[in-house]
């Protein structure tokens, strides 16, 4: 069977829509829903002679296989004398139910930036941590171990942090429907 162009399916849709209303918009898509996490992580790291820089990141994550998370991620700085410090990068979590409230997640974020003069060396950050977190319904609490490391620069720092993680579905249509 010969499928027609996305843009042409796309149009379909739309005139389903317009014209027939919804049900006929149903036979033309169905509407698919894909595991969503947005979370949020403050690291009270520090840079080498003591300096403190509060690190937050953020991340939206997909469940691509059971247990399996991946999605892009933002590391800036919060605290400190470093405002300006930006590291964009990706993230990768596994995560395993312990019982029905808590669950224990391991992740790791590689990105590159810099700014505010702190010194990163080639500006790669590396960070892997571990978490416990309870379960509050759609929302997430917990507290993690992680590293802060730029390789060839002046943060290498290890710290226990607060996450804060919202799970939920991302809607959308397939365009091979």
């Amino acid at each position: 069977m010969k499928t027609l162009p996305v843009r042409v399916r796309q149009i379909g849709l739309l005139l389903a829509v317009a014209l027939g209303g919804e049900a006929h918009a149903q036979e033309a898509a169905q509407a698919r829903a894909l595991p969503v996490s947005i979370e949020a992580r403050y690291d009270p790291a520090h840079i080498q002679g003591g300096e403190k820089l509060g690190l937050l990141s953020t991340a939206m994550l997909f469940e691509v296989a059971p247990g399996w998370w991946l999605g892009p991620s933002v590391v800036g700085a919060a605290y400190g004398q470093r405002g300006g410090y930006l590291v964009m990068g990706g993230q990768v979590e596994r995560r395993w139910a312990l019982t029905d409230a808590w669950r224990a997640q391991l992740r790791l974020i590689a990105g590159g930036g810099s700014g505010a003069d702190v010194p990163v060396g080639s500006g790669l950050l590396i960070s892997p941590s571990a978490a416990l977190m309870y379960d509050w319904g759609h929302m997430q609490t917990g507290l993690a171990w992680s590293g802060m490391n730029t390789p060839g620069g002046a943060i290498h720092s290890q710290q226990i942090g607060l996450v804060l993680s919202w799970d939920g579905h991302f809607g959308y249509f397939d365009a091979a429907d």
